[in-house]
């Protein structure tokens, strides 16, 4: 054995070492068989690859990394555009709670202040007759002079002559001015 052992080139300490492996054998066997499964796995899955690669040319790989960039980027300035949308967004629904906040109030006002609205129109003409407060008051004083003048001048005419307000027509209304009248009875006209 000593000779086998030469021969093959092995000295003492090499049998020794070699001879505690002899236990792990059926492992390092194993572990083998795994690698060599391995190897071949990995040669089959190159030779596919290559077959599907096939002639295509191959990428440029500084366009490709200029492309990279140049997307990075857009998506950059995207994220950027985003995020100010975002924020404007946010403002302007800050602005339209408050419009709401605000029609609330200005609506619960108009209800509050509606009666003072309807006394306001009929002051100032915005009635049905288009006929002011003022106006209104001095044309009803007016009719209780004309109607007081009536009383005079009805007995001294014998009843012939009466003093009246024309009505004038604006459009669809008939309005009444400060003019003054005389009715003739027997005429008919004024």
């Amino acid at each position: 054995m000593v000779d086998g052992l030469s021969k093959a080139g092995l000295g003492d300490e090499d049998f020794a070492s070699a001879k505690r492996d002899v236990d792990r054998l059926e492992d390092l066997e194993a572990a083998i068989r795994e690698y060599d499964e391995n190897v071949a796995a990995n040669v089959d899955r190159v030779r596919r690859l290559e077959e599907e690669i096939g002639d295509r040319e191959r990428p440029d790989v500084k366009v490709e990394r200029a492309k990279v960039a140049e997307s990075a980027e857009g998506l950059e300035k995207d994220r950027s555009e985003c995020t100010r949308l975002q924020t404007e967004l946010n403002r302007k629904n800050d602005v339209l709670m408050d419009v709401n906040k605000i029609s609330v109030e200005i609506a619960s006002l108009e209800e509050r202040y509606r009666p003072l609205d309807e006394i306001s129109n009929l002051v100032n003409g915005n009635n049905e007759r288009k006929v002011r407060l003022p106006d209104f008051a001095i044309a009803a004083m007016f009719d209780k002079v004309l109607a007081a003048a009536n009383l005079r001048l009805g007995p001294m005419s014998n009843g012939r002559y009466q003093l009246h307000r024309p009505a004038e027509s604006t459009g669809c209304m008939k309005k009444r001015g400060l003019d003054i009248a005389v009715h003739d009875a027997n005429t008919e006209r004024s």
